[in-house]
């Protein structure tokens, strides 16, 4: 009685682990563990030249035998990646090697957030003042106003460490017919605090136009142009049939370059 009552035990425990291990893809998991490479399981959960990137930073790694601590500079929001080249050896040792993952070009569109109909914000600033230079531009864009004459003021600001209003720059445009208008900013960057969070861009539409469609977008000059580069490696941005081969989308991607 008391085997029958184990074996019955026994039977239903069987039974729980195989539901579980179903309902977790344990055996699919298991079957990628035994028959991927490691390099390719980390490409596929990681990104090869994407996101993270972490398959593309291996590969270089392993291909150069990197040991310097190169900066790694990724334009996508993640975590630190420093880990995955550092030589604990040589940490204080200062690279003449950088590494940019995720490259948009020599610029980049960004879109602002709309916080209401006049009030729009760039978030994160302190991720892009390692980045980028400048904000060469601003573009507004309200379909719904075709055939209207705009008189624009824009107002930039941010605040300063006593939550004080710090007035950048005010733009005026005057008698503008364009539904889609690109405005010359000029903001140097490099005059930013780097613990800075949020610039403000407050937009007036003085003729009384309705701003619900208005969208705000600025162009931001990058800070590493790859012409100053001797470029060493480079992978298009995708996945890891992109490995080999050049950047197919301009010159967006990922790159191991050296300074001239």
């Amino acid at each position: 009685m008391i085997n029958l009552k184990k074996k019955y035990q026994t039977l239903i425990l069987l039974v729980l682990v195989i539901i579980l291990s179903i309902n977790t893809n344990f055996f699919k998991k298991l079957y990628e563990v035994i028959s991927w490479k490691f390099d390719l399981r980390i490409a596929k959960n990681y990104g090869y030249c994407h996101g993270e990137s972490v398959g593309w930073l291996f590969d270089i790694k392993s291909k150069y035998q990197i040991n310097d601590n190169p900066k790694i500079v990724n334009y996508n929001h993640e975590p630190s990646l420093d880990w995955t080249i550092i030589n604990t050896k040589n940490i204080n040792q200062k690279s003449n090697k950088l590494i940019f993952l995720n490259y948009p070009g020599s610029e980049l569109i960004q879109s602002l957030s709309k916080v209401d109909d006049n009030l729009f914000v760039l978030r994160n600033l302190h991720f892009f003042l390692d980045k980028f230079d400048k904000i060469k531009n601003i573009e507004l864009l309200s379909i719904s106003n075709e055939g209207k004459k705009f008189n624009w003021t824009i107002n930039v600001y941010n605040f300063d460490k006593f939550n004080k209003i710090n007035n950048i720059k005010t733009l005026n445009v005057k008698d503008s017919l364009d539904t889609r208008l690109k405005i010359n900013l000029d903001i140097n960057l490099n005059e930013f605090d780097i613990n800075q969070t949020k610039l403000y861009f407050e937009i007036y539409e003085n003729n009384g136009a309705e701003l619900e469609d208005l969208q705000v977008n600025i162009e931001l000059k990058n800070k590493y142009i790859l012409e100053n580069f001797q470029i060493i490696d480079n992978s298009a941005k995708g996945n890891t049939e992109t490995q080999g081969q050049g950047t197919s989308n301009g010159t967006e991607g990922c790159y191991y370059v050296e300074r001239i």
